[in-house]
Order: C-alpha cells, then sequence, then structure tokens
C-alpha cells in the first residue's frame, strides 16, 4: 500500500527525533552568539568562496551533480516505463539499486580516512556519477541499468567524502560553515532546475539522448577541472606537526582523521621562557596546552608533582571540570607548546564518548598524584 510507503519513512524520522533530542553535551560551551540573518550567512558563505577559489570550485561541481541528481530524477522515471519497460513499479527497483551502491560506497570510503589526497577520489566520483547515466542510454536493458545504478550510488559515496574531505582543508575552521551552508543552499535550488530542464531534453532529444547528454555532463567536467581540482590537495594546509602532537594526546587520539584537522587547525603557538609561569593555581582555565619542546614543572601546593617534556599536555582539569586550576606549570627553559581554547577542546572532546572516557581517566589519575608522560 501506498501509505506504508510514507507512514514507515514518517516514524523512522520520528523515532530518530526522540532520540536526538535526548542528547545533551557533557559540559555547556561558552560559544559566542552571532546572528545575521539568512542572507547575512549566505553572504558571507559566498565571499568565503571567492576568498577561498579552490573550494568555491569544488562547490560549484557539487552543484552540477545536484542539477544531474535533478534530472535523473524525472528520467528514471521515462525511462523505466518507455526505455526499459519495466513499468512504473520498475522505478522503485532502480531507486533501491542507487541506495544498495552507496551501501557498499559507505564501506569503500573507510579507506579514503587516512588519504592525505583527495581530489582523484573526487574526480572519479563525478566519473562514477555520470557513466551510470550515459551507459543506460546507451545499453537500454534493465538489469544491466540495475548494475549502473548500483555503480552510481557507490559514486555518490566516495564523491561526497572526498568532495567534503577537500572543501574542509581549504577553509579555516571560521568560515566553514558558512561555506558548507552555502552549498546545502544550493541542493533544493539545483534539484529543482535538473528536474525542469529534464522535460526540454526528453522533448529535443528524446529519453536515450537526454540519457546520454546527462550521463556526459559531469565526466566531462572532470576532465575539464582535474588540473584545477589536483591543485585543491596542493593547496589544502594539513598540519602535520599539529597532527602528530594531538594524536599523542590521550584524550584526542581517538578522534576521526577530520575532526583533528579541525583542532589542529584551531591550535595556536606559543612560547615560554625559562622560569615563566604557563598556569597558576587557582585561576580561571581558558586554554589547553600540548608541548612541543623544552619541558615544564608541575607543583600543587608549592609540591613538586612531575617535569613534563614534548608530547605531554596539561590543562585539561578547569576546562572538563569547569574548577579553578589545580596545578601550577612553570617552564624549564625555553618552552615552545601549542593551546587550544577552551570551546575548542571541549567540543571535540564531548562529542566523543572515547575522548570523553580518556578525559576522565587522564584528570582522575592526575588528582590521585599520577602524571604519565607521553613517552612513557
Amino acid at each position: 500500500m501506498p501509505s506504508w510507503g510514507f507512514g514507515v519513512p514518517a516514524l523512522l524520522f520520528g523515532i530518530a527525533a526522540v532520540s536526538v533530542s535526548g542528547i545533551h553535551p557533557s559540559q555547556a560551551l561558552r560559544r559566542e552568539v552571532r546572528r545575521g540573518g539568512l542572507a547575512a550567512t549566505l553572504l558571507g558563505g559566498i565571499s568565503a568562496l571567492f576568498a577561498y577559489p579552490r573550494a568555491g570550485l569544488i562547490v560549484a561541481l557539487f552543484w552540477a551533480q545536484i542539477i544531474v541528481r535533478g534530472l535523473l530524477n524525472v528520467l528514471l522515471v521515462v525511462a523505466a516505463v518507455e526505455l526499459l519497460h519495466v513499468g512504473e513499479q520498475g522505478v522503485g527497483y532502480l531507486n533501491s539499486a542507487i541506495g544498495a551502491g552507496g551501501f557498499i560506497g559507505v564501506l569503500a570510503t573507510v579507506t579514503l580516512v587516512s588519504r592525505r589526497k583527495m581530489a582523484a577520489p573526487f574526480a572519479i566520483g563525478l566519473v562514477l556519477w555520470g557513466t551510470p547515466i550515459l551507459l543506460i542510454g546507451l545499453v537500454p536493458i534493465a538489469p544491466a541499468a540495475v548494475l549502473f545504478l548500483a555503480v552510481l550510488g557507490l559514486g555518490n559515496a566516495v564523491l561526497d567524502v572526498a568532495g567534503f574531505t577537500i572543501m574542509q582543508r581549504n577553509v579555516p575552521n571560521a568560515v566553514r560553515g558558512r561555506v558548507f551552508g552555502v552549498l546545502e543552499s544550493g541542493v533544493m535550488l539545483g534539484t529543482g532546475i535538473g528536474s525542469g530542464l529534464a522535460p526540454l531534453l526528453i522533448a529535443l532529444l528524446h529519453i536515450r539522448g537526454a540519457l546520454i547528454v546527462t550521463g556526459l555532463l559531469l565526466p566531462t567536467l572532470a576532465v575539464l577541472t582535474w588540473r584545477w581540482v589536483a591543485r585543491a590537495d596542493a593547496d589544502a594546509v594539513i598540519p602535520e606537526r599539529e597532527l602528530a602532537l594531538l594524536r599523542r594526546v590521550p584524550m584526542l587520539a581517538p578522534l576521526p582523521m577530520t575532526i583533528l584537522e579541525q583542532v589542529a587547525g584551531d591550535l595556536s603557538e606559543v612560547s615560554f621562557t625559562d622560569g615563566q609561569s604557563i598556569i597558576r593555581e587557582g585561576e580561571v582555565g581558558d586554554r589547553f596546552y600540548i608541548l612541543a619542546s623544552g619541558r615544564t614543572r608541575v607543583t600543587s601546593a608549592d609540591e613538586p608533582r612531575a617535569e613534563l617534556g614534548p608530547g605531554d599536555s596539561f590543562g585539561e582539569i578547569a576546562l572538563v571540570r569547569n574548577v579553578p586550576r589545580t596545578a601550577s606549570v612553570v617552564a624549564i627553559g625555553k618552552v615552545e607548546a601549542f593551546a587550544l581554547d577552551r570551546e575548542s577542546f571541549c567540543a571535540a572532546v564531548s562529542g566523543d564518548v572515547r575522548s570523553s572516557r580518556a578525559a576522565d581517566d587522564v584528570i582522575d589519575h592526575r588528582l590521585a598524584g599520577t602524571y604519565h608522560r607521553a613517552d612513557e
């Protein structure tokens, strides 16, 4: 019954909404709220795309893919009835093939997580999105069409992961949300444009011609823009030194690579001279520190607690437990470190169960007077 097709998804969405509503951060974040309205947000995102043209190119290619998606929504219905002869019910099977391919694609994208270069997977995703549509126009056989669309679904997963990663690496944290907002704002518009163009293409080229032209669009764009997409990898700022340090911090190491890259982008480099106080016992904590070079002495109630070296970190107790600093840390000789502000640190740690548990373990050991060194 058609009603089940609407009722079951609605029920699942309701269950998901109830489940999400019960999620609360483990700690309230001190966040400055900026209100500018939708227009200001969109204009800010568009200006960011001009400031970071590599990300702008990726957004433009995503919009092209969205238009093709809108075209496919209409073309698939016509092709099922007039070209593949599977009837209206066959449209559901064809769309299911896309979903099945997407599931396989999600499994395949696991291998992309640790890749530094994402331009090639992104270009391949564009090709895999368009070529199956082209092949349906060239080889209008129903079983083959199911296989072609499964490949399209796989390509969609690869395209999303690679494209989002490239965008994330090419814009700073401060404007990243606006850039993604501009991308998402074009989803409905692009789908509508594609759906509106489909009848015109069918009228001019018939269904097979419309499929062939639609299928050629994204592979052609992948070839024409490859030179600039490849440069997006080269322009991407991947802070290797900062990432290496973050991976040595127990409470941050469990985070996914994409989140670690965001945290690395929020780090600020600081330095201290011999005997200079980095944090003082009893003060309000506002930063988390990771030592890059040099050594520090930790004292509590004027009693020595530990000496820390490169890779060690401190300052998390005041941030996570929202209490004054429980110890003082003083530089021994010249010290170079990276500092992470309270909001960025708490957002990263509280957003991952494994990181939260690791933070609690570190804090419990330190409050008990035990310090584990990074090189132990």
